[in-house]
Parts: C-alpha cells; structure tokens; sequence
C-alpha cells in the first residue's frame, strides 16, 4: 500500500489567507493486471485548488474532482473526490494489458498525486468565510454532532 499523508496545519488561524499544509491518503494497490484505487482521506484544500480545474502533472497526468475517485488510463486522468459525497470511498479497479504496464501507471499516478499535494501547499489560498447557513449545515451535517432542542 503506497500512502501519501501529511498533517493539515494552518500558518494563520485568524486570516483568511494562509498557506495550506494539505494532505491526500489512499491506497493504490497492484494486483494481477490491474490495480485497485481508494481515497481514504482529501483535506478541503486539495479540493477547492481541484475546483479551479484539473491540475496537470509534469509526467502528462491530469488530476481531477469528480464525482467519484478513479482512474481513466484512456483519457490519462486521475479523479479524486469531488461533487458526490455519497461515492467519495468508492473503490475502482482498474485493468492494464500486463503488469508492467500497470507499474509504470502506479509510478505515474504516486508521482502525479505527490506533485498535486505539493503544489496545493506551495499555494496562497484566500477563502471566503462561510454564511451562516453554510456553517450550520455543516453543523448539522456532521454524523458525529448531537443536537438536542429543549422547549420551555
């Protein structure tokens, strides 16, 4: 399993521009003629630079925001998270004509997702503050939040 995980940090927790310390963590794993691909883990920051449109790696390799994670060897792209929450720990499996075939795209997509990390941290975001309906949705949202409304 090839993993690639930093820690997010923010350098300015009081602005709303900082240089972001992002992170991406997935498995790409070899097996016979193919190879099986999953996100585990895709920080806000790889996704709002990925908004802004795909990111070409210095190797040809395109990475993009979709609706799912997977990778397009015949259109040369990789695709991270994206618009559908409910796909984001899809699992796709894709197939090569032999096995060196496939190590050389593994070689490809590490390089390219290791490169995509590094830019999005040499990068300047300024990022609109949340509306309060933004914010309370996210509240809401959280399967981990528990609300309780009392009434008098």
């Amino acid at each position: 399993m090839n993993s690639l995980r930093n820690p997010f940090v923010a350098d300015n927790f009081f602005g709303t521009s900082y240089a972001p310390k992002s992170h991406l963590s997935y498995s790409l794993i070899p097996v016979e003629n193919g190879a099986i691909f999953q996100i585990h883990e895709q920080s806000n920051e790889v996704t709002a630079f990925l908004k802004k449109g795909y990111f070409q790696a210095s190797n040809g390799l395109r990475v993009a925001a979709a609706e799912f994670p997977e990778f397009k060897d015949s259109k040369n792209v990789v695709y991270l998270r994206g618009t559908d929450k409910s796909n984001d720990l899809k699992v796709d499996r894709t197939r090569f004509i032999s096995n060196p075939v496939r190590d050389s795209k593994i070689t490809m997509i590490n390089e390219a997702l290791a490169e995509l990390v590094d830019t999005v941290k040499k990068s300047t975001f300024t990022l609109r503050p949340r509306t309060m309906a933004e914010e309370l949705a996210a509240i809401l949202n959280n399967p981990f939040n528990t609300i309780k409304v009392i009434k008098l």
